[in-house]
């Protein structure tokens, strides 16, 4: 199953029907799923090609939980 190609046309689609902030939830780099991996390149990927910028907020969430004092 092609999950780069997922993600990119995923993130296509919502370009297409005018989305512009799109994001996408990052799971840790040791996450075992590799399929997720490979949608978040896909997602990348689209953006890239329409010329967008990726905030850094974008790339860092969802932030872990702060435990309250």
């Amino acid at each position: 199953f092609d999950n780069r190609g997922l993600g990119r046309a995923m993130t296509r689609a919502l370009l297409d029907r005018g989305h512009r902030r799109i994001a996408f939830m990052h799971r840790p780099a040791d996450l075992l799923h590799n399929s997720v991996h490979e949608r978040a390149r896909g997602w990348r990927d689209a953006l890239e090609a329409a010329g967008r910028e990726i905030p850094d907020a974008y790339l860092s969430w969802p932030v872990d939980a702060v435990p309250f004092d």
